[in-house]
């Protein structure tokens, strides 16, 4: 996630605003030029490739010699340090009998974080003014390790105020600001936290949007846990970064030829994001299940006979390659972390573990005597310094804290380390004593394995925080923030860094309850959010109240509404559905983030656009046993179902192609025989948590559902799971009728082995206690209440709203504004009572949204709309004024701006043509008599008006109809 909100916003706001001309429809081309900090940022989240399909040309080191390219463009992105200025000044003022000209044409300078005043009047009294096109201070003073993971930049460690500032920095790109605690043992931590909220602040004043509030950041030191630091962590990305030649996500290996390789194993590696915080022996498991499929395709691909046999393993042999040369890596990465394991850290990792947990793995109490005598082998001179200051700390923070100053130096007596080594240990002894926060224990006996049993303090603090149960007076708030309503959270700490024990805790954390991980920070997961119609018809107003409450929950959480259209089902594609989908969305100010249109990191946002994805995923699910290709004609299907009605059975697939092995069916298919794809769905029942109705239990009894059709066209079930995971979705909010299939999506994200985000099932639209809405109603399709009756889009959002649901405080007679609702929305308010389409209550949220509606950007706009579908003749802007005002203070129940052409308001712009069409407009009226009282009247205004309308039970706008006719 911060990898692409880093990348984003390089991309969007450096390279492409400058390099792309719209009017051409082509890109122009520059140099980038990069200082050692703006370098880290770059590298941390794009790829030199990416960065040259921006237009880039070439990318430049700013400290070094560079050959001066007087006809080219700079893009400088940089941090505003006195050495950055310096050199920035020199390329335009470097004009000498060698070197005439500057060294670019112009520049474009990005700072990645504030400019101090002094350097910024450096640079303003400097020739570069002359040459700059554009000046900008990014506030990108963070630097993305992993999607979930971050570091301060190299030019901030060790400054705690620029340490502050990076997660201030943090927080605004996220569009959050969390509540914010500091350890009460830890005075720096509050200064820290101080900063943050007053660089929050002036970046809010800054914002046309509000910052989230659902978050919380707790700011600790890094003695509050000084143990996690000392143990080993024996999970792959730990061993591999201890033991191995592994760095910035590299790992360089020597062949059995001596020849040395090198291989990227980092996220976009499914298999190492699997197994980066498995344990060592999990791992080696793995890597013979590698192996062993690795195996199989080779012999698959060494028996081919026939031509369309050896086509196939041609097209298939990059993918065989890439997946050899990935396996052969992780081999290689196991051996050596099992071999260096087991020659020299068993029993070390063993001995760390017992001290840290005070117990054995049997569950035995590990006592002082016991762990001193298991611990002095290891104290020889024979053993590497490191190793015996890492044991003795740990014992003196574990089994032996309440061992004294004079015990300490009796375990020194025959240490041959260093007096600065020593001091060290007395400096992390002195933290110890300061600290009076203690680690609750897990129970010693558990199934974890023996060299991995001791918990990060952080998970027990992050536990706490989710659970709403962190004592205030131990981690205290600053400023006077409520901590209700707040159900995610995150955790920044500075100081020594973080162990990668403690962000596998944090990972976990995050897959039960949505928490992830960043360096120095625990942090919420983005909302993220999809409206996924189908372009087969007219919008329903179920569809438009499902995109709204997906709208409010992302707005209200600083999140991301996207769009997606999900137009797999070609037969019954219409061709203008989506721009009518687009036009309510628009109409009802619902507008997307990320969608067809307006593009985005995730696309094509058109599932006919990623028929690639769902064929990979389905036969992934047929490689891991999970799906099969069924062969079998319509005919024998449609046979298998009569044969099951006339039995009184549930129809199903009898499986018959599940039978046939793997390697006949891929002969069948590239035979050229017609195939879907089937899952593989056992009889279960599943278990899973939705945000309105709780738990929900299924029993999953079905048939084995097509997920992919023969046309290579995916089923609904397959194309929204593999979308959801592939968008980084966190929550699914959609109407109830589809919870009955959630199970089924349970049991294919387990397939996936993929976690599934959270889900919201919103409640059905009814128009009677009993009765469900038809598709034969008018009042069912969005376009009915914009185009036919006038509605202002407030007033149908109201009526979404009409039992309270999700907004706090509700009040049924108070008219909301789309901000208001955002701002009070609460998921958990939302209620299992179905929403009644009463048309009573749409006409007094019409009334309502009419009276607090705006003329000139509202009300004008709409009713020249109007106006216009009926061919009406359109007086001045300012007479419409007046018939506005006139209605606003006259006539309470005006609501329907389609009543001015087509309703008993209608004389406003229309007149009848006669006598006898005057008297058919008011059949029910003693028009005579009216008429005679009006010719009395010397002024018709309101006031002359409203006796004469009361005596004959008229509206006033009915008596006024009759004077202008």
């Amino acid at each position: 996630m911060l990898r692409i909100l880093v990348k984003n916003q390089i991309i969007n706001q450096v390279l492409r605003p400058k390099n792309f001309d719209p009017r051409l429809g082509h890109r122009r081309f520059s140099v980038l030029v990069l200082d050692k900090n703006g370098l880290e940022v770059v590298n941390s989240c794009l790829g030199m490739n990416e960065v040259f399909e921006e237009g880039v040309t070439l990318v430049e080191d700013l400290t070094r010699n560079r050959e001066p390219m007087p006809t080219m463009d700079a893009i400088y992105v940089i941090f505003p340090t006195e050495e950055s200025i310096n050199v920035l000044i020199n390329d335009f003022t470097r004009k000498t009998r060698y070197a005439p000209e500057n060294t670019y044409k112009h520049a474009y300078i990005y700072f990645m974080d504030t400019c101090p005043d002094s350097l910024f009047q450096k640079l303003s009294k400097s020739t570069v003014v002359k040459y700059t096109k554009a000046l900008v201070e990014l506030n990108l003073n963070f630097i993305p390790i992993e999607s979930q993971i971050f570091t301060v930049s190299s030019q901030n460690r060790g400054d705690m105020t620029k340490t502050a500032d990076s997660i201030a920095s943090l927080c605004l790109e996220l569009n959050i600001n969390p509540l914010l605690r500091f350890h009460s043992d830890f005075a720096q931590s509050a200064e820290i936290c101080y900063r943050i909220d007053q660089k929050l602040k002036e970046g809010e004043e800054n914002r046309k949007t509000p910052l989230a509030s659902d978050a919380e950041l707790i700011v600790l030191d890094r003695s509050f846990d000084l143990v996690s630091p000392l143990l080993h962590e024996c999970t792959l990305q730990a061993m591999a970064t201890d033991l191995t030649d592994f760095k910035s996500g590299i790992y360089r290996y020597k062949e059995d030829n001596g020849e040395m390789k090198e291989i990227p194993l980092d996220e976009s590696c499914p298999i190492w994001l699997e197994l980066r915080h498995k344990h060592l022996a999990d791992f080696l498991k793995k890597v013979q299940t590698l192996t062993k499929e690795l195996k199989q395709m080779h012999e698959s691909s060494s028996t081919s006979k026939s031509a369309k046999e050896v086509t196939s393993t041609i097209r298939q042999l990059p993918v065989y390659l890439k997946k050899k040369a990935k396996t052969e890596a992780f081999l290689s990465l196991a051996e050596e972390c099992r071999t260096k394991y087991f020659k020299s850290l068993e029993q070390i990792i063993l001995l760390e573990q017992d001290m840290a947990v005070e117990h054995t793995p049997e569950g035995s109490r590990l006592s002082d005597s016991q762990a001193v005598g298991r611990l002095s082998p290891f104290l020889l001179p024979a053993i590497p310094t490191e190793t015996r200051l890492r044991l003795i700390l740990i014992f003196m923070l574990t089994i032996g804290k309440d061992k004294d100053e004079q015990f300490f130096n009796r375990l020194l007596t025959h240490t041959d380390f260093r007096d600065d080594e020593v001091q060290m240990v007395r400096k992390m002894l002195d933290w110890r004593n300061k600290t009076s926060f203690q680690r609750r224990r897990a129970p010693p006996e558990d199934e974890r394995y023996p060299s991995s049993r001791w918990d990060p303090k952080i998970k027990n603090v992050i536990q706490d925080m989710l659970d709403k149960r962190l004592d205030e007076r131990e981690f205290k708030i600053v400023g006077t923030k409520s901590t209700t309503g707040l159900r995610t959270a995150m955790s920044a700490r500075y100081g020594g860094g973080i162990t990668y024990s403690e962000i596998k805790i944090a990972y976990e954390m995050s897959e039960k309850s949505n928490v992830t991980m960043k360096i120095t920070d625990i942090l919420r997961q983005r909302v993220r959010v999809r409206f996924a119609p189908s372009p087969t018809g007219h919008l329903h107003i179920g569809g438009l109240r499902t995109a709204f409450f997906n709208y409010l929950f992302a707005k209200k959480h600083g999140g991301d509404f996207i769009l997606r259209i999900e137009d797999t089902d070609r037969a019954r594609f219409v061709e203008d559905a989506q721009e009518k989908i687009y036009e309510a969305l628009r109409f009802y100010n619902l507008n997307p983030d990320e969608g067809p249109r307006e593009g985005g990191q995730y696309g094509p946002y058109e599932q006919s656009k990623r028929l690639d994805l769902y064929q990979e995923a389905a036969h992934q699910l047929i490689d891991s046993g999970h799906a099969y290709r069924c062969f079998c004609p319509e005919h024998r299907l449609e046979l298998l179902r009569k044969t099951a009605e006339k039995r009184g059975e549930i129809p199903k697939y009898d499986r018959k192609c599940a039978n046939l092995t793997v390697e006949n069916a891929r002969k069948m298919a590239e035979n050229g025989e017609k195939f879907v794809i089937r899952f593989k769905l056992d009889k279960q029942n599943v278990q899973f948590q939705d945000e309105v109705f709780g738990t929900v239990n299924q029993c999953i009894d079905e048939s084995d559902p097509v997920l992919l059709k023969s046309d290579g066209f995916p089923t609904y079930h397959l194309a929204n799971v593999i979308d959801d995971q592939k968008m980084e979705i966190s929550h699914v909010i959609r109407g109830m009728e589809w919870l009955s299939s959630t199970g089924k999506h349970q049991i294919l994200y387990k397939a996936f082995n993929w976690t599934p985000p959270k889900f919201v099932h919103l409640s059905l639209i009814m128009r009677s206690a009993t009765k469900k809405l038809s598709k034969r109603d008018k009042d069912a399709f969005v376009a009915y209440y914009s185009d036919q009756l006038g509605v202002l889009p407030e007033a149908v959002l109201n009526l979404m709203i009409r039992n309270g649901a999700g907004i706090q405080n509700f009040d049924s007679d108070y008219f909301y504004s789309l901000r208001e609702m955002i701002d009070q929305f609460d998921l958990s308010l939302l209620g299992r009572r179905n929403l009644l389409l009463d048309a009573d209550a749409l006409l007094k949220y019409s009334r309502m949204a009419f009276q607090t509606a705006r003329f000139d950007d509202e009300l004008y706009p709409r009713i020249l709309e109007i106006l216009e579908k009926k061919n009406v003749e359109i007086p001045e802007k300012e007479h419409i004024r007046k018939i506005v005002e006139f209605l606003k203070s006259k006539e309470e129940n005006f609501g329907f701006l389609s009543s001015l052409t087509s309703g008993e308001f209608n004389w406003f712009f229309s007149r009848p043509q006669s006598s006898q069409l005057l008297c058919e407009s008011y059949p029910d009226q003693d028009l005579p008599t009216i008429l005679q009282e009006l010719m009395k009247l010397e002024i018709y205004n309101s006031e002359t008006l409203e006796p004469l309308a009361k005596r004959h039970q008229l509206t006033l706008a009915k008596t006024m109809g009759i004077v202008t006719e």
